[in-house]
């Protein structure tokens, strides 16, 4: 299944894109997406050392914060 991630700020400012479309599993959480943003070698530092939240459809993922 597919999916877009919009990214904000410095992970947008690292990524050099408005968002990215990764190819998520039928059970993909808030955490998987975290993850698979994770795996990207131009953002892996960043959230590495930086707290993460997750909206999805403008509504906060409460308790997915990296």
């Amino acid at each position: 299944m597919g999916g877009e991630v919009k990214l904000f700020a410095m992970l947008r400012a690292r990524a050099g894109v408005d968002s990215i479309e990764l190819d998520l599993p039928e059970d993909a959480t808030t955490a998987t997406v975290l993850e698979m943003l994770g795996a990207r070698p131009e953002l892996s530092e960043l959230m590495e050392r930086m707290p993460m939240v997750v909206a999805v459809n403008r509504e906060y993922s409460l308790g997915v914060q990296r």
